[in-house]
C-alpha cells in the first residue's frame, strides 16, 4: 500500500486541486471490484476519465446490478 500512496502523491501534484474521501467498501462495491481487477494487471497503466476502460468493461458489466 505504501507504493500506491507514493504514486498518489506524485500524480496528485498534476492537479490544481486534489482530495481523497473515505467511502466504506460495502458502500461502493463496484469501485472496490474494479480497483481489485486493475491491481492484478501485470502491466503499468494510467487512466483518468469518466468512462470504464475497455479492458475493464467485462468486469464493470458484471457489476451493473449493484
Amino acid at each position: 500500500m505504501a507504493h500506491e500512496m507514493e504514486d498518489i502523491r506524485i500524480h496528485s501534484r498534476k492537479f490544481d486541486q486534489f482530495t481523497i474521501s473515505y467511502i466504506p467498501r460495502g458502500m461502493n462495491s463496484r469501485a472496490d471490484c474494479l480497483a481489485k481487477a486493475a491491481r492484478v494487471r501485470l502491466d503499468f497503466f494510467e487512466f483518468v476519465g469518466v468512462e470504464t476502460p475497455v479492458w475493464l468493461a467485462h468486469v464493470a458489466s458484471l457489476l451493473e446490478w449493484f
